[in-house]
């Protein structure tokens, strides 16, 4: 930073030594040609410089990496919303990269985790704010030595986000302000960020250099969004509408969902109208908790032992899966927490086990693959056979120890 300019440019064009009209070495390593001086370059001076770009060009290449690790790990969570799988992901993948700190790549998936969600629905919103609370959060993230995103990336990284709201208000040009607004109020009511916090933003943005239209325009939009971020949450009621900020859905407990489940299959049974069934699970909107859907409907099939009850609800079971409205891995998810259930139901349906073989056996040709993989760990288990030298699955392994006896 302090050398000068000749030196600068022989450093990046890669030369050793200038031309004798500028650089001459002398005794003391400066000489004066005429009117103008001239310096001598140590020969450390080069080297010096090289080493910084090879170390910012180092940095810059693991930021990318970083970028693109936490686009991965959140495109494959918004498909499977398997939280405690993002939470290993983040705590052991961002955390490799050699030349950019922990903290540094946390804040930067903060960031790409807002940005990926405001091109999803509101559902895929909320699932991406419980993930963040699960990070920020040292008893939800079921992980010893405290959260795996600390309070410092949080701030840096909704700091970033809040800079960016011009460019995203570009690609977002309905909603996107606003959105952010959420998040970040939202990220206060969950503790990730403090009160204090937004308040630094607001000051930091007042009292900015804005020596262009443009940084101006730009610091105006960051000045709205955490404006509204602070009306927000001055709102009566504000935590409570800001737990549902992403639908009727969102902020719903589990033994809420649990009940409306039940009482959408309980309706099915009754009146037997897919249709309807399908409707009322799209305006429920909590794919992240089709593993509860999967798990009640088996659990009725198993208890309905072949009747016309059960065939319904295998027909209506099917339906859903092979159109995606329950994907794969949730039905994989609430088969395994099924399977897992099973010795105590069996104290109450002497005939659980043997009704659910016979359901995996006849229903097989529509399940999943990683569904039939299982399936077929469990019959090599069943004929001491080995499973063709592949590491058994979670989903298997529950499959032979619960079924085989």
């Amino acid at each position: 930073a302090w050398f000068p300019l000749e030196v600068e440019i022989a450093a990046e064009e890669g030369i050793d030594g200038m031309s004798n009209h500028h650089i001459e070495n002398g005794e003391n390593g400066v000489m004066e040609n005429g009117n103008s001086a001239s310096y001598a370059v140590p020969p450390e001076a080069t080297g010096a410089a090289r080493r910084e770009e090879t170390s910012a060009a180092a940095e810059k290449g693991s930021v990318k990496a970083a970028k693109q690790r936490s686009n991965d790990i959140l495109l494959e969570y918004m498909t499977s919303l398997d939280v405690d799988e993002a939470i290993r992901r983040v705590a052991e993948e961002l955390a490799d990269e050699p030349n950019l700190p922990a903290w540094h790549a946390h804040a930067l998936f903060v960031k790409k985790a807002v940005s990926v969600a405001l091109d999803h629905r509101d559902c895929d919103r909320e699932a991406v704010s419980k993930l963040l609370w699960h990070l920020g959060d040292a008893k939800a993230s079921k992980l010893e030595g405290g959260p795996v995103v600390q309070h410092a990336s949080f701030k840096l990284g909704f700091a970033s986000l809040v800079s960016a709201a011009h460019d995203l208000r570009i690609d977002h040009p309905l909603e996107g302000l606003h959105a952010i607004s959420l998040f970040l109020a939202r990220a206060v009511v969950d503790e990730l960020l403090v009160p204090m916090d937004l308040v630094e933003y607001v000051e930091a943005l007042e009292h900015g250099e804005l020596d262009s239209p443009s940084a101006r325009s730009a610091a105006s939009c960051s000045l709205e969004v955490v404006r509204c971020a602070k009306r927000l949450l001055s709102a009566r009621h504000a935590a409570e509408r800001l737990y549902r900020c992403w639908g009727a859905a969102a902020g719903r407990t589990f033994a809420e969902i649990k009940l409306a489940v039940t009482s959408l299959i309980d309706e099915y049974v009754q009146s037997g109208d897919a249709d309807e069934a399908r409707r009322c699970l799209r305006e429920l909107d909590v794919p992240f908790c089709h593993h509860e859907l999967t798990k009640q409907m088996l659990r009725a099939v198993v208890e309905a032992r072949g009747d016309d009850k059960a065939k319904s609800l295998v027909r209506l079971l099917r339906a859903l899966v092979e159109s995606n409205e329950v994907s794969s891995s949730q039905f994989a998810r609430g088969l395994h927490r099924f399977v897992l259930a099973l010795d105590d139901l069996a104290l109450d349906v002497p005939w659980a086990k043997g009704e659910l073989k016979e359901f995996l056996i006849r229903e097989r040709a529509w399940f999943p693959l990683e569904v039939k993989d299982a399936l077929r760990e469990l019959e090599s288990a069943a004929e001491n056979a080995p499973a063709g030298g592949a590491e058994p699955s979670v989903l298997g392994s529950t499959l032979v120890e619960c079924l085989q006896a």
